[in-house]
């Protein structure tokens, strides 16, 4: 995406990209933590299986990549503790760096992951009394932050949005109500579509399923297990995990999982290490139960409908044939901007002629200003399209549920019959009618 590479290219490495790294990864990491190559076999199963990889392996997201570079980061962390080598730092710099231009997140993630480490080993200085046992750790606490405040600072000014957010705050006044406003449009011609719980359980069943079982492992190794490496890799998984608690409060807030990506394979490790380790110190924890576990995880991946979201009560994620036809209408014989509801403006059907960064469909916020890109939001959500006077419109006339900025909703007023009274068919396939205003 940073090299702008064509989607069709992208739908090609990507899938290979997360395909051959994620299970690599969980193996080595297992491996190397639990010391046996059953503990990299059960982790890379895991991972292969997990709903997040399965998602966004066919997803050119800048995220899918960014996992890679920190389980990088994490291993030369955890590499460096066995070996103490320096070529490793050097290999460290490279996946931060690397990181850092590919995403906002991973070196926030590896900071706070690091935090937490550096917490673990202050409990034990504390409980050794020896500075020993973090000598050579230190050089973590200063080499994220520095990585972090270069990339939100130089490569993208993140640090410039949240000190004017701030700023916006304590100095100015404005509540935080005021400044974060892109989906707080009040409607009154529309209701927000919420999913049946049973439905919402079942897609989300991986996260659910995978994070207990996690959590699990992670709290027996915690108390039983005195592991720097176990550590570090607890310390990455908290730090993933709580990144996803906002996503399932929030809706500004990014999915939940979305981010859950940057944790799979750190998760996937730790159920391999704490169920290996559970079973050598217990003979209640036998093959049958690892396998039981292993089954339920993979299970609760089967269930989700990762390969076909476009579930129950829910709007459809592609376009059909009649509405790409009705697109390409509007691209190849109309020279003014054309209206259409968000997702249907967004989507693209020339895929050979984009890049993978224009690709994504994810709905995140408005633009600066709208009116200047064709979306039709705000108008169909408070019915004041009447009071617009576009030149041209396409609407969809098969769709129940709309992909808005801010959700998905269903209308409770019939747009088409303004439409029809106002404007003259251009082009219709019964799918999709493009109208042009008439002239008063």
């Amino acid at each position: 995406m940073i090299l702008h590479i064509p989607v069709e290219n992208a739908y090609f490495v990507f899938p290979i990209a997360v395909g051959v790294t994620y299970p690599a990864f969980a193996y080595v990491l297992g491996r190397t933590i639990g010391g046996k190559e059953v503990v990299g076999v059960i982790s890379m199963v895991i991972v292969t299986a997990d709903g997040a990889s399965t998602q966004f392996s066919v997803a050119p997201i800048p995220m899918a990549i960014a996992t890679i570079f920190l389980a990088g980061i994490a291993m030369t962390m955890i590499s460096a503790e066995i070996k103490c080598k320096k070529r490793l730092l050097l290999l460290m710099l490279i996946f931060s760096i690397a990181a850092a231009v590919t995403h906002k997140i991973p070196i926030l993630l590896a900071t706070g992951a690091t935090t937490v480490y550096m917490f673990y080993s202050t409990l034990q200085v504390i409980e050794l009394r020896s500075f020993e046992v973090i000598t050579g750790d230190y050089y973590y606490v200063v080499f994220f932050p520095i990585i972090l405040f270069i990339q939100w600072f130089y490569i993208a000014p993140y640090f410039l949005e949240i000190i004017g957010w701030l700023k916006a705050i304590l100095i100015e006044g404005t509540s935080p109500d005021q400044v974060v406003t892109v989906y707080d449009i009040e409607y009154q011609m529309a209701e927000v579509v919420d999913f049946p719980i049973m439905i919402d359980l079942i897609y989300s069943g991986y996260y659910i399923l995978t994070v207990a079982i996690g959590g699990i492992c992670g709290l027996v190794l915690l108390y039983l297990y005195k592991s720097r490496q176990v550590r570090i890799l607890q310390s990455f998984c908290l730090v993933t995990v709580l990144m996803t608690i906002p996503g399932l409060f929030l809706y500004n807030a990014p999915g939940y999982r979305r981010v859950f990506v940057y944790a799979t394979i750190f998760v996937a490790v730790l159920i391999g290490v704490g169920i290996e380790y559970a079973r050598e110190q217990s003979r209640l924890v036998q093959k049958e139960v690892v396998i039981l576990a292993i089954v339920l995880v993979i299970s609760a991946n089967l269930l989700s409908p990762l390969v076909a979201p476009d579930g129950p009560e829910k709007a459809t994620r592609y376009l059909t044939s009649k509405e790409i036809n009705g697109k390409e209408f509007t691209n190849s014989k109309v020279d003014q901007t054309v209206y259409s509801d968000v997702f249907f403006k967004r989507k693209k059907i020339n895929i050979g002629s984009q890049t993978a960064f224009s690709q994504s469909d994810q709905i995140v916020g408005p633009p600066p200003n709208p009116t200047n890109h064709g979306y039709m939001h705000e108008e169909l959500l408070n019915g004041t399209l009447r009071d617009k006077e576009y030149e041209y419109v396409a609407w969809r006339t098969d769709v129940d549920i709309f992909r808005l900025f801010g959700g998905e909703f269903r209308l409770k007023w019939k747009p088409e019959t303004h439409l029809d009274s106002n404007y003259s068919k251009v082009y219709t396939n019964s799918g999709v009618n493009v109208y042009k205003r008439e002239k008063r």
